[in-house]
């Protein structure tokens, strides 16, 4: 008990300095207003989106699937206070009757506030989004080009992951900070940087973890914490130059009920866009204390390469459209869920989606599974349609 309560104040000793010195650097540069945000008090929004979705799967029945339908609302008090939230009824939102086909989910999905005292420092509170990677934030069905996210965002980063906490935000501008020459940045010029952080203190994930699901069933509940421990996240991306983002992630926190047992993840990610090229790559490793039944190690990767095509015939053939796109994509990932015993999954997927205005995608994907597993060796073929639409 005594070596539990000195962790977890030498925890709080090392979240705390990393706070305020982050605060410190904040304070020290004047910032002006962030252009990203509304900064006219009174301002109300009601926003959401909405998807439906066509699953032809090997082995399994066929079926049309209402997943989500989300619906956001926001409110920027004054100046500095921003309050936003998010409902999210998934699959009708049916919680209660009816037999294991026919139910939903009713879920808060982010109801947080913002108190910002300059670009570099923004305090939050409440349930929030957990910042652990690039693609898991990207949760909005209209904005992701593919139907299924990668297996990393399902197994290892348990997406959509969200938790209850406290912490701050910010990012930090340096103009003209270095003159790049030719090459595929472009021509010679002063390139400008900007540096985003996110750390928060949060309830953490929980207990149940196990090879077959990874970390997925382990995402919290917002009444009580499963232990007194307390987790920390910590997300810090760079863009260096223009269309190139490199960013780090870090959490830390006690999972089991007693609290004694830690885990530990570390992430990486990169996305570069070149003209009309995009590629995004991540990893993530996971180390937990020994426990029976649940695993010592984990880790997740992907790599997904877009690019936009056909835009000249889309503009000729379709005029009376505004902005329409097509974009190609093709994705390659794996993940590891205990690599004692090499519980590994495969997943090579290519498709395309069709914008024919900003708000609205139609989506169409093939993926091919593959399952290198103690008791599960064999490969499986799934089709994937879909349609997502924000307002």
């Amino acid at each position: 008990m005594i070596e539990y309560v000195i962790r977890s104040r030498k925890k709080i000793v090392w979240i705390l300095a990393i706070l305020i010195n982050i605060s410190l650097i904040s304070y020290a540069q004047p910032a002006e207003n962030d252009i990203r945000n509304n900064s006219s008090s009174g301002s109300r929004v009601i926003s959401g989106y909405f998807d439906s979705e066509f699953f032809g799967r090997e082995l399994l029945d066929s079926s049309f699937i209402a997943h989500h339908f989300v619906l956001g609302m926001s409110s920027r008090l004054s100046k500095r206070l921003l309050i936003n939230s998010e409902i999210a009824l998934d699959y009708g939102g049916k919680v209660n009757g009816g037999n294991n086909n026919n139910t939903g989910e009713i879920t808060m999905q982010q109801a947080w506030f913002d108190f910002k005292i300059n670009d570099g420092l923004t305090q939050r509170t409440g349930i929030f989004m957990v910042p652990f990677g690039r693609t898991s934030s990207i949760y909005n069905s209209n904005h992701r080009d593919t139907t299924q996210r990668p297996l990393y965002l399902t197994y290892i980063v348990p997406s959509t992951w969200v938790d209850s906490g406290i912490g701050i935000h910010g990012v930090t501008r340096y103009a003209n900070w270095f003159k790049s020459g030719k090459g595929l940045i472009g021509t010679s010029e002063y390139a400008n940087m900007e540096i985003y952080y996110q750390a928060y203190i949060i309830n953490g994930l929980g207990s149940s973890i196990d090879a077959r699901n990874g970390l997925r069933n382990a995402r919290p509940g917002f009444q009580q914490d499963n232990n007194g421990d307390k987790a920390v996240v910590t997300r810090l991306w760079a863009s260096p130059m223009k269309g190139l983002e490199v960013g780090t992630s870090m959490y830390n926190g006690n999972f089991d009920d007693n609290g004694r047992n830690g885990m530990f993840m570390l992430g990486a990610d990169v996305f570069y866009k070149y003209d009309q090229y995009e590629v995004v790559a991540e990893v993530a490793m996971v180390n937990l204390d020994g426990i029976e039944d649940v695993p010592n190690k984990m880790s997740g990767s992907y790599l997904e390469v877009r690019a936009d095509v056909l835009q000249k015939e889309l503009i000729r053939f379709l005029p009376m459209l505004e902005s329409p796109s097509i974009k190609a994509f093709v994705r390659i990932g794996t993940v590891n869920t205990d690599k004692d015993t090499h519980y590994v999954t495969h997943r090579a997927m290519i498709g395309f989606n069709f914008r024919p205005i900003k708000s609205i995608v139609y989506k169409c994907e093939y993926q091919l599974e593959d399952y290198d597993q103690p008791l599960n060796n064999f490969s499986a073929e799934a089709l994937y349609l879909s349609v997502a639409l924000d307002f």
